[in-house]
């Protein structure tokens, strides 16, 4: 005599959960990636060298089955926009702007949730 009490039920849709193809995560970290840099893009700052901006050089890369957000070689500042830097002189400092961490925190919840949307809806 078999009882169905549920957990036969959990433990099927637990194994599809363990399953879900990594097609599906990267693809679902592409999408958020991609979202939060449309977020991102207007905060960034303009170059006040005749160089390309941070925005122009803001893009999504994959790489097996990891999903980066990085900037080009040419807006190598961003550190130094992020994250603040001695001044030229020596004397001071130019204080960090934290629009990156400032951005991913507003949007985390936003991020988590449209990832899970996706990955949920390829496993059902």
């Amino acid at each position: 005599m078999k009882f169905n009490n549920g957990f036969e039920d959990a433990l099927k849709q637990l194994k599809t959960v363990a399953n879900v193809n990594k097609a599906v995560t990267v693809s679902a970290r592409k999408n958020a990636a991609e979202y939060f840099a449309s977020v991102l893009r207007p905060l960034l700052a303009k170059s006040s060298i005749d160089k390309k901006h941070m925005e122009a050089e803001l893009q999504v890369v994959i790489e097996k089955d990891r999903v980066l957000l990085i900037f080009g070689e040419d807006a190598w500042y961003w550190y130094l926009v992020e994250h603040g830097h001695k001044k030229r002189n020596g004397r001071g400092r130019v204080p960090g702007k934290n629009i990156i961490r400032k951005t991913a925190d507003a949007e985390k919840e936003k991020l988590e949730k449209m990832m899970a949307d996706e990955v949920i809806k390829n496993i059902f």
